[in-house]
């Protein structure tokens, strides 16, 4: 696993075997719920520039232990700003892994997903466990 980028709020992983790009994201950590959402913006921005540099077309977004709501501002933020870039780029397959904290759970099972979904885009899919969403995305 390749370590490409580390932030106090999560950090991006190249899996080089399977050719998948690992996005985790933590708990605020410490930070600020205002500074957490800047560290989330930088994080996707690398993401889209990864996709294309190491030619990806799977991604988990690990959200295990993600605690923040996500407004329905950023969620409009990141339909405007990176879902075209990521469909540019070719993703595929995106894997969400649940958070284990309830209320963000339905957060993104009901809330997040459901716009993404309004657009376009790679076959996307949620699942409870990591080992769960790395099968589904090494199904041929």
């Amino acid at each position: 696993m390749k370590e490409l980028l580390t932030e106090p709020i999560g950090s991006i992983k190249l899996d080089e075997e399977n050719k998948i790009l690992i996005i985790k994201f933590n708990g605020k950590n410490g930070v600020r719920e205002s500074e957490y959402f800047k560290y989330v913006e930088e994080i996707l921005w690398k993401y889209t520039e990864y996709l294309k540099q190491y030619n990806l077309d799977k991604v988990i977004y690990d959200m295990t232990d993600v605690d923040v709501l996500v407004d329905e501002e950023f969620t409009e933020w990141i339909t405007k700003n990176i879902t075209p870039l990521v469909q540019q780029a070719g993703l595929k397959k995106l894997a969400f892994v649940l958070p284990k904290s309830s209320l963000v759970k339905l957060d993104l099972k009901y809330i997040i997903t459901p716009k993404l979904d309004e657009y376009k885009g790679p076959d996307r899919r949620i699942f409870n466990t990591y080992q769960e969403a790395l099968d589904w995305l090494l199904e041929a």
